[in-house]
């Protein structure tokens, strides 16, 4: 069993296959600051300021709306984070990841956005 793995709770170990498993671990090691915790993948940012978080959330908004796949998104005034965990199934799937990478994409594309790994719960 990998690190990975045996560093998650019993309760989310549960829900998944170990080739599942495996499968988030890849998957996360293709995204950047990406995380799994609490069953849900998720990545903060530090934005310049509070318009372009809420420009940002409008545009999670348009790939919310073309891949009919919400996120979970908590942002204040320069801060938001946006995690993702497949509702019907009650666990995180290929679709969380999937959108995970045009968020990444929308990311790169916006020059104003400094990277700043995992700002909170």
């Amino acid at each position: 069993m990998s690190e990975f793995i045996s560093a998650l709770p019993t309760n989310v170990v549960e829900l998944y296959s170990e080739h599942e498993l495996q499968e988030i671990q890849h998957n996360l090691s293709e995204l950047i600051d990406w995380q799994f915790e609490d069953n849900k993948i998720f990545k903060s940012w530090k934005l310049k300021n509070h318009n372009e978080v809420i420009d940002f959330v409008k545009e999670l908004s348009t790939i919310s709306q073309q891949t009919n796949h919400h996120p979970e998104v908590y942002f204040g005034f320069k801060d938001i984070k946006v995690s993702y965990w497949t509702h019907d199934v009650g666990k995180v799937t290929d679709k969380d990841f999937s959108c995970a990478k045009k968020v990444e994409a929308l990311k790169n594309k916006r020059v104003s956005i400094e990277d700043s790994g995992h700002l909170g719960k």
